[in-house]
């Protein structure tokens, strides 16, 4: 574990009692107090971790048991209170094991507990098994026969150059300006591909909105869920410049996780409800952990009292995200396995299929088809995109596996593929950004 371990003082040594070289701290889980002994299983690993103390602070967390010795270090922001993901700890700790928690401070222990995780391998959500999403379709079919449309909610962010470096002098990779973007306005952006399809009519557009409407008879399928009248799906896009990155990120778990309604009015004047209450959401943009896509897609939520379907187009959506929205409630229906240019001509042929309630392969594969006719030059992989009834759950990392062996759960590592993520020194590993505080991991000695 190297010198951290070894200059930390014995347990019990010392507590958080306020003295020089000891300022006040504390550690919580959802809330409750950490002590005595808690008893823990997959289901605990979207629980929240809270950390407080004085800004700036750095607490190491030592992690013992009979298998494995680890320590783990984050550093606080400025507010003195840092929020992360329970299984940023529970990952190192193996199914079916007792492990004591040491949570040290300035080489002080201010608290310590006992872990007890069970030796169930049960799936942290039961929904991101393979399964069947015509449960959704059945209450979408419920909408329509009351006379509601289907409301497809989506959050582009628009792309820049400085993301990658990719587009540096050009147009099209300005993040702050959405009528020449990759992603919206240039030839094959989102809003671009809408408006050159005839089946889709522009019917609402305001400063970082534009609303899309299409009018369906019922398929085979709607008949057969007693959906015998023609209906309306409308395609509500909200516009994020590459600023506003995260907020991007949270307008999307808000209308995913949330139920809050939001009026539109659109130009013959009908009012549309969406936001918390569309059937489906999802995002296209860009995909970089350092920014804490994965922190804002935790802070959830009370369970919903309606399903829902996602999708996320940003570069390998189904290992970065899709454990972290798709559950028993929520069913994913587009997901990338690889990385991807995010531009419009994937979404109008699986906008066209989800409003057909298309079953979860056919979905799958209008994506790929819409994406392969503008990428001949490369063969695209059977597998490129997932869903819930195809093989999404095969393409999640698990939270206990390490894609690249280079000593990170796969579920922290913010390149799961790359190998050589050591600092300068050779030592520590940089794992996540968030708020300004870095995480850390000391690899085994």
């Amino acid at each position: 574990m190297g010198d951290i371990i070894n200059n930390l003082p014995a347990v019990g040594q010392s507590g958080n009692k306020p003295g020089p070289g000891k300022p006040k701290l504390d550690a919580d889980l959802d809330g409750i107090k950490l002590s005595g002994l808690i008893k823990v299983d997959n289901s605990d690993l979207r629980r929240q971790l809270n950390l407080s103390g004085p800004p700036g602070q750095e607490i190491v967390v030592l992690i013992e048991n009979n298998q494995l010795d680890k320590a783990v270090h984050f550093r606080l922001p400025t507010s003195g209170r840092l929020t992360v993901n329970f299984a940023q700890i529970m990952q190192h700790i193996p199914l079916g094991t007792r492990t004591k928690l040491f949570f040290y401070a300035n080489f002080h222990q201010f608290k310590s507990l006992t872990v007890e995780r069970s030796a169930m391998d049960l799936p942290a959500d039961p929904g991101k098994v393979r399964r069947d999403i015509t449960p959704l379709y059945e209450e979408i079919a419920a909408d329509l026969n009351s006379g509601k449309p289907l409301v497809i909610a989506t959050h582009v962010i628009l792309w820049d150059w400085s993301f990658t470096g990719a587009g540096r002098g050009t147009q099209w990779a300005i993040g702050d300006k959405a009528d020449t973007n990759i992603y919206w306005g240039a030839r094959y952006g989102v809003y671009t591909m809408f408006r050159k399809d005839h089946d889709w009519q522009l019917v609402g557009e305001s400063d970082g909105q534009a609303v899309f409407k299409r009018s369906l008879k019922p398929s085979l399928e709607w008949r057969t869920l007693g959906v015998n009248k023609p209906f309306d799906v409308y395609a509500v896009f909200h516009v994020h410049h590459a600023a506003e990155l995260r907020e991007g990120y949270a307008a999307y778990a808000r209308d995913l996780f949330g139920t809050e309604a939001e009026a539109i009015t659109l130009n013959d004047g009908t009012v549309i409800t969406a936001g918390g209450q569309s059937r489906i959401v999802g995002l296209i943009g860009h995909m970089d952990r350092r920014r804490g896509e994965e922190a804002i897609l935790t802070e959830r939520r009370v369970p919903l009292t309606m399903k829902k379907g996602t999708f996320m187009t940003t570069c390998l959506s189904a290992e970065s995200f899709a454990d972290l929205v798709v559950d028993n409630d929520i069913f994913g229906l587009l997901f990338n396995t690889q990385y991807i240019a995010a531009e419009g001509y994937t979404f109008p042929p699986f906008f066209d299929a989800t409003g057909q309630a298309a079953p979860g392969k056919k979905l799958v594969a209008e994506a790929r088809a819409g994406y392969q006719q503008y990428h001949r030059q490369t063969a695209i992989p059977a597998r490129f995109f997932v869903n819930s009834s195809t093989s999404l759950n095969e393409h999640l990392f698990p939270y206990e596996g390490d894609q690249d062996n280079d000593g990170l759960s796969n579920r922290i590592d913010p390149e799961p593929y790359d190998v050589n993520k050591y600092d300068k020194n050779g030592e520590n590993m940089m794992i996540f950004y968030t708020d300004g505080s870095r995480l850390e991991i000391a690899p085994q000695p």
